[in-house]
C-alpha cells in the first residue's frame, strides 16, 4: 500500500557539510560532525514490499520499485542518528497492469496528487549493536501520523570501486484506512505488512 513508506518509506535527510579549510582559530567540529556516518540509499539494490490479505484467503504481495533516502548513524550518540526515506508510489508493481492502474487511482494511492510516501525520523534509540528503534512520521496521501519501526543491520560489505556498503531492514504493519485509504476494506485487508530492505553507500 502507499503508506508504505513514504516505507512507505522519508526519514530526516542529512545535509552535506560544506568544505572549510580550518584555520588555527577555527572552532572544533561538533560531536555529530565527528561521529555521524552518512549513507545514501541505493535504489537499485533496495526493496519495498507489501503484503495484504485478498478475499480473506491468500496473502497478496506487491512492491514499489523506487525508493530514495539518506540516513546518518552515530555510534557514539545513537540519539543523534537520523533517517529519511521517500517512496515513489507511482512505481507500484503488482505484476498486473490493470491492477496497478487501479491502485494508482483516487480510490487508493492517488498518485497524480500524492506521488510520494515519506518517513522522517524524530527520535532514535539503539537497542543493540545491530538494531535501532526509530520513531518518526509517515506521510501517506493527505495524512501524517506517528510510526515507530525497528531497523536491523543485515550486513556490511564493499561495492564496486571499494564503496563501503551497509544493509538495513525493517518489517512493520499499518492499517491503511488510518491514512485515508479505505477503499475495498473487506475484500482487501485493512492491515498491510511492509518490509523495507535498504542497501546504502557510505558518503
Amino acid at each position: 500500500m502507499k503508506s508504505i513508506f513514504a516505507a512507505t518509506f522519508a526519514l530526516a535527510g542529512l545535509a552535506a557539510l560544506p568544505f572549510v579549510v580550518a584555520g588555527p582559530n577555527a572552532p572544533a567540529p561538533s560531536a555529530a560532525a565527528r561521529h555521524t556516518t552518512a549513507y545514501k540509499v541505493d535504489s537499485g539494490h533496495s526493496s519495498v514490499i507489501f503484503c495484504v490479505k485478498h478475499m480473506g484467503a491468500a496473502n497478496f504481495y506487491g512492491r514499489f520499485n523506487e525508493i530514495k533516502g539518506e540516513f546518518g548513524i552515530d555510534d557514539h550518540d545513537p540519539a543523534a542518528s537520523t533517517f529519511s526515506f521517500t517512496v515513489n508510489t507511482d512505481s507500484i508493481d503488482t505484476n498486473g497492469e490493470g491492477r496497478d492502474k487501479h491502485l494508482k487511482s483516487e480510490e487508493f494511492f492517488n498518485t497524480g496528487k500524492y506521488p510520494e510516501m515519506t518517513f522522517t525520523s524524530k527520535s532514535v534509540k539503539q537497542i543493540d549493536a545491530k538494531t535501532w528503534e526509530v520513531a518518526g512520521e509517515l506521510k501517506l496521501l493527505a495524512e501524517t501520523k506517528p510510526l515507530t519501526v525497528k531497523f536491523e543491520k543485515t550486513g556490511e560489505g564493499k561495492g564496486r570501486g571499494g564503496a563501503e556498503l551497509i544493509g538495513l531492514e525493517t518489517t512493520f504493519t499499518v492499517k491503511r484506512s488510518e491514512w485515508g485509504m479505505a477503499a475495498l476494506v473487506g475484500p482487501l485487508g485493512d492491515d498491510v505488512k511492509i518490509t523495507v530492505a535498504i542497501e546504502a553507500a557510505k558518503q
